[in-house]
Parts: structure tokens; C-alpha cells; sequence
């Protein structure tokens, strides 16, 4: 019993070492709710993903698109759970935090520099950005947010965007650019069409 209590442990400490909070610390691939065809297609479009991250296959972006309380989130966490699971280390940050992580660069103390967190960020095998769309970003969030996109096209590495807008609303904030980057080498569009299971 405490060795599956410790074991449970770790596997959280890594977990919140991926960016994903106790709500969302179990929501997987495999337990997410698919009864609709919509709903199963987009579970696979998330596991065709994951999968081929951990094969280290070529494979464009996924944007997953849509209404609150629709799985987007649940989904997201998924993949980088899975990824986890085979050691295929991912995080997950919502864009806030990512801007919030530049700017704390900016204090007199700070250890790092914006350029070296904007690497950082441009480097990691999988980033899963979620809450684009939340805010209006400013005319320096929005070059911060395309130095991190232009750093992870050159380096080939994984990126999921998760929003609330729909394909135009996120073309519309991150510029055509960014999204024929991300769809480049059969990247996806995921619409979340259906009702929030919230209500």
C-alpha cells in the first residue's frame, strides 16, 4: 500500500512538473467521454497526435477549437499525460503565464532574459498552449508569441493550441502565419461544436 501510495506521488510530482493541476491530473485519453461520432473523432485526431510524438513522426500542429467546457482541456492534458507515460516529456502552460514568465525577465534581479526564456519555450518537444484567445494580446504579446512559434517551426517540435475562438476568431489573433505553419505536414483542426457538459 505505501509503495503505490509513493508510486502515485511521483507520478503527480511529474505531472505538475508538465503543467497539468490536480483538476485535470487523471483526465487521459483513455477516460475521456466519446459517445458521439463528433466526440471520437476527436479523440482520435488527439491520439493519432500523442502517438505520433512518442514514434517521432512528422506531423503538423493541432488546434483544438471551440466552445467552454467541451473536452478541449481534458484532451490536451491527455496527450501530454500519455507523453508522460512513455517518457516523452511535454508541458502544458496557458498563454498568460507563458507572457507572464517573459515579463518577469524584465526585473532588475532576474537570473534570465527574455531571449532565453522565449528559447526555452521554442525548444520544448511538446508545448501545449492553452487559453489562446482568452485576452487580446498587445502589439509585444503578439511578437513574443511568434518568436516562440518562428523558434519551434525551425526546431521541428510539437505544438498544440488549445481556444474558446473559432478557426477565424484564432486566425484573426495569431495571423495567417502562425496557422499555416501549424498546419503544415497534415496538421489539424479540432472543432468542438457540441454543447458544454458543464450545463
Amino acid at each position: 500500500m505505501e509503495e503505490e501510495n509513493q508510486k502515485r506521488i511521483r507520478w503527480e510530482r511529474i505531472l505538475e512538473d508538465c503543467g497539468i493541476g490536480r483538476r485535470h491530473m487523471y483526465k487521459t485519453l483513455e477516460n475521456y467521454d466519446a459517445p458521439t461520432r463528433e466526440k471520437q473523432a476527436a479523440l482520435l485526431a488527439c491520439k493519432t497526435f500523442a502517438e505520433a510524438v512518442e514514434n517521432k513522426r512528422a506531423i503538423g500542429g493541432l488546434l483544438l477549437l471551440g466552445k467552454p467546457g467541451t473536452g478541449k482541456t481534458h484532451l490536451s492534458c491527455g496527450i501530454v499525460n500519455y507523453l508522460a507515460s512513455k517518457q516523452a516529456w511535454g508541458l502544458r502552460r496557458n498563454l498568460r503565464d507563458i507572457f507572464a514568465d517573459v515579463k518577469d525577465t524584465y526585473r532588475k534581479d532576474s537570473e534570465d532574459s527574455e531571449l532565453e526564456v522565449i528559447e526555452s519555450y521554442g525548444r520544448r518537444k511538446v508545448l501545449v498552449i492553452d487559453e489562446v484567445g482568452a485576452f487580446q494580446m498587445s502589439e509585444h504579446e503578439k511578437s513574443i508569441f511568434t518568436s516562440i512559434m518562428d523558434r519551434r517551426y525551425e526546431n521541428e517540435v510539437f505544438t498544440v493550441l488549445v481556444s474558446n475562438l473559432d478557426f477565424e476568431g484564432l486566425k484573426t489573433e495569431i495571423g495567417d502565419r502562425n496557422i499555416d505553419r501549424l498546419r503544415e505536414d497534415g496538421g489539424k483542426v479540432v472543432l468542438f461544436s457540441w454543447e458544454s457538459h458543464r450545463c
